[in-house]
């Protein structure tokens, strides 16, 4: 890699580096860091509806995960610069070869040349779905070989919550053919 190209990247890597930290900080100074209460401005979040306090969580949260990938971010680009310091900025971790001058261009923290990062390595710790879900995956068989499933699992959920007696999963009212019939109302009662 050039010399003046090794410069132009270290510029950018370091403008990145700038607008991060101040992203990060950011986040610290708007409240990220203290309670929800506090950064709402409530004394309490009793007297709130739930709709309300719901949509601050999700605000939260949604800034919670900027900061964190902005953080995560930052950290690539300081490994970066520290590399510039090194002389072993733009080669791949995994294979040794240079990195791509175009991929450099597009994120100049990057670690690993095309080839590599797309060859089906494992994901990276950050980018693993959460292990919960490979519980849920498929059907979950008893010990008569029934499949448990989604509808089942409804089914379940829906039973505790029905108001009427002898109705069915699903059904708010219950079972229409176990009800009295009733007089229609006609005009003449109002």
């Amino acid at each position: 890699m050039q010399a003046s190209e090794l410069e132009r990247l270290e510029h950018k890597l370091q403008a990145l580096k700038n607008h991060l930290v101040r992203l990060v900080s950011g986040y610290r100074e708007a409240g990220l860091n203290m309670p929800l209460t506090e950064s709402i401005g409530e004394l309490s979040s009793y007297d709130n509806h739930p709709a309300d306090i719901g949509s601050e969580t999700f605000e939260r949260e949604k800034d919670w995960g900027i900061r964190n990938m902005a953080q995560r971010r930052l950290a690539r680009v300081e490994t970066a610069l520290g590399k510039i310091a090194q002389g072993t900025y733009g080669v791949c971790e995994r294979c040794g070869q240079w990195i791509e001058a175009e991929r450099l261009e597009v994120a100049p923290e990057v670690e690993q040349c095309a080839r590599c990062a797309g060859a089906g390595q494992p994901l990276q710790q950050e980018q693993r779905r959460p292990t919960e879900e490979a519980a849920m995956a498929g059907n979950i068989y008893d010990a008569q070989g029934n499949a448990y499933d989604g509808e089942d699992t409804w089914q379940d959920l829906a039973r505790p919550s029905e108001h009427a007696p002898g109705a069915a999963a699903g059904s708010y009212y219950g079972d229409a053919a176990r009800q009295k019939e009733r007089p229609a109302v006609d005009n003449q009662d109002y």
